[in-house]
């Protein structure tokens, strides 16, 4: 079943404003039997100097918004699922940017792929203290470059970056294109668990699933799941690393 929700106004066709429907992602990503139950989505929308955050049934297909043509609007896609019936927040989101990711459609698809620009745009909208800059501030940056540039890389998990350095190099005006690069190493899968292993970035786990392959950064903890274990991954080489197994963690935000 589809559901439709409609936010703001009521949509009206005008050279000022554009009707724009969301679609979200399917849930599971693929077999039913290897990610956890979907509990609900955690909607955060950017714009018009305004950050709203609200939940959404499993069952929502689709968001429609009235948008001011041409405006900032930023929104991202959290799945809480359900581990032994409580919450349970370990995928990264999904997301979409008005107007950098709107075609000659009035459909923009929220994306896995899309969910860490997205989620750096929502850092840089809630960080900024001066309301009436915001917009002019974010809207200068090259973000259909910074996108290309994540979705050019093959085999590339963007939230292995380093998330920190990139806000704070946007928001100094220094930022690189370097700062995307990463320091990786590849470790079999089955060296960690027997069971499948399920990366927070939802892209990558088909590619586990076909190499039997998972990509560490050597930068960061790394997060892999399996059933209701948390597998926490540090180290600098495949020959130089460590596995530390936790019971999944509990989701305790403020919702």
């Amino acid at each position: 079943m589809v559901l439709s929700f409609l936010f703001l106004v009521q949509c009206k066709n005008t050279i000022f404003t554009d009707c724009i429907t969301f679609t979200l992602p399917q849930w599971p990503p693929e077999d039913s039997s290897v990610y956890p139950e979907l509990a609900f989505w955690k909607i955060t929308i950017c714009a018009d100097n305004k950050t709203v955050v609200k939940k959404h049934l499993p069952q929502t297909k689709e968001l429609d918004f009235t948008i001011k043509k041409n405006s900032l609007f930023c929104i991202t896609a959290l799945p809480i699922t359900y581990i032994d019936k409580n919450y349970c927040s370990f995928f990264n989101c999904a997301g979409a940017v008005y107007p950098f990711m709107k075609n000659h459609s009035d459909i923009i698809s929220v994306t896995w792929e899309q969910g860490f620009a997205a989620a750096v745009i929502e850092s840089l909208y809630c960080g900024s203290t001066q309301a009436s800059d915001k917009e002019m501030f974010l809207k200068s940056f090259n973000w259909p470059r910074f996108l290309d540039e994540i979705n050019c890389r093959e085999n590339y998990n963007p939230w292995l970056c380093d998330k920190t350095r990139i806000i704070t190099a946007i928001a100094d005006k220094n930022f690189n294109i370097n700062l995307l690069n990463q320091k990786n190493f590849t470790i079999n899968s089955d060296l960690i668990l027997p069971e499948r292993l399920l990366s927070q970035y939802i892209p990558e786990n088909q590619k586990i699933l076909e190499t039997g392959q998972i990509c560490v950064s050597k930068q960061m903890q790394n997060f892999f799941s399996s059933q209701n274990l948390c597998i926490i991954i540090n180290g600098d080489s495949d020959k130089n690393y460590s596995a530390d197994y936790i019971f999944m963690p509990i989701y305790i935000e403020d919702l």
